[in-house]
C-alpha cells in the first residue's frame, strides 16, 4: 500500500541542502570561518521556506509560523551585535 506525502513534507524536503551545501549557501550567503555565536536570519520566510509552493499554500504555511520574523536583517550576524542592535 501506498501512502500520499503531504505537499508540506515535500516542500521541507526540498529545502535540504545538498552534499557540500549549507543553509547559509542556500541563502546565497558564503559559509563562515567560525559559526560561534552566529544567529541567522533570512529575510522573508514566505520566499525562504515556502518560494516553491503555490500561492495559496505558502500564505497558509507561513502564517502558521510562531514568532516575529524580521525582514531587516538578511546576512549573518553575531548574536552579541543582534542583541545591541534591536536593544534587548
Amino acid at each position: 500500500m501506498s501512502r500520499k506525502q503531504s505537499p508540506s513534507a515535500r516542500s521541507i524536503r526540498s529545502y535540504m541542502p545538498d552534499k557540500g551545501q549549507s543553509m547559509y549557501t542556500l541563502h546565497g550567503l558564503l559559509d563562515p570561518e567560525d559559526t560561534d555565536g552566529l544567529f541567522p536570519l533570512a529575510g522573508e520566510p514566505r520566499t525562504s521556506l515556502y518560494g516553491d509552493l503555490p500561492d495559496a499554500e505558502a500564505e497558509q504555511a507561513a502564517s502558521k509560523l510562531v514568532g516575529g520574523h524580521s525582514p531587516f536583517l538578511s546576512q549573518p550576524r553575531r548574536l552579541a551585535a543582534l542583541i545591541d542592535e534591536i536593544g534587548c
